[in-house]
Parts: structure tokens; sequence; C-alpha cells
């Protein structure tokens, strides 16, 4: 994929990279959509997700994807009501936004991180948070257009391909933003 950000529907993400014919042969990528589906619809019970930004070997060519790599965007309203709420729904959002369902007792093959949404009617007019979330949201959509070299894969020091713009990434929007 091109570098950048390419806006699709989950439909389209499914019929592309787990039903399309070049990954007749995948033994993985069924089993980290449905992953990724059910793991998405418990974070949607404790907060709307307005979008999600979609990268990894799964959004490659790879015939075996290794994981989905997943950068959920909620409104920085709902997270704090949530947050509100109690035990549960902070440990959900923990979960997600650590990168917690890889290990046990989840072991699934998603890498889940969470970015708060900010509305900035008026960009130019930002405080402190809203210049959080530009940094934000510039630093995720640096992140997911590198792609790491063999070596550095491999556990060598990251060198200077390894930080340009090499790959696209998708963004369906889920939930929406709330008006």
């Amino acid at each position: 994929m091109a570098v950048g950000r390419y806006a699709t529907s989950l439909d389209d993400v499914r019929a592309r990279f787990v039903d399309h014919p070049d990954f007749a042969a995948s033994t993985t990528r069924a089993a980290i959509w449905d992953d990724w589906t059910k793991a998405t619809e418990v974070l949607r019970r404790v907060v709307p997700v307005a979008s999600v930004w979609l990268g990894g070997s799964f959004t490659s060519t790879k015939v075996q994807a290794g994981d989905l790599d997943c950068l959920y965007w909620l409104d920085s309203a709902d997270v704090a009501s949530a947050q509100l709420s109690g035990d549960a729904a902070n440990n959900i959002l923990s979960v997600f936004a650590n990168n917690l369902l890889k290990k046990p007792p989840f072991e699934l093959n998603l890498d889940t991180f969470t970015a708060s949404w900010r509305s900035i009617p008026e960009p130019h007019l930002g405080d402190a948070l809203d210049w959080k979330y530009y940094r934000d949201r510039g630093h995720w959509d640096d992140w997911w257009q590198r792609r790491r070299t063999p070596l550095t894969e491999a556990g060598g020091t990251p060198a200077r391909l390894d930080s340009l713009p090499r790959r696209g990434y998708l963004e369906v929007v889920i939930d929406g933003f709330a008006e």
C-alpha cells in the first residue's frame, strides 16, 4: 500500500484482507479478523469508537499475517465519562491502551492502542490539551507510515531508513465523530 492514510469500510477491509483470493491459503487471517471484531465490540461496550487506524502485516501482502495493528480513536469526552463509570470500564480501557491483548490471559494476535480525539472548533486558539492532541495525532500518523528494516526487526539498531514514510494504513470510521 502506498504511503498515506486511506479511508475505507469494515466490509472492504474484510473483503480485501480476509476473503480475497490472494489470501485463500492463509491460516491466520480469518482468526485475526475474528479476534479483532470481538475485541472491538468489547471496547465499544465501554466507549464509542470514533474511528480506528489499521496496519501491520494484516494490511500487507503476507499470506500468513502475524497480527493486526490497530489504533482506536476515542472522543476524549467519552473516555472521561467512561473512566467515571467504574473499575470495569477503566480496566478495559487500560487493556486496549497498553497493548495487553497479546498477553495472557487474552493471547490475541492484536496490537492495540488508543488515542483521544478532541473537538477543536478553532485550531489556532488551542490550549495545552489541544497541543497534546496535535502532537499525539502527528506522532501516530508518522509512526503508522514507517516500516522497520529487516535488520531492526532482527534486533539491530534502528537507522534513518526506519524513520521514513514507506507504507500506508487504513482508517475506518466506526461510531463516528459526534457533533
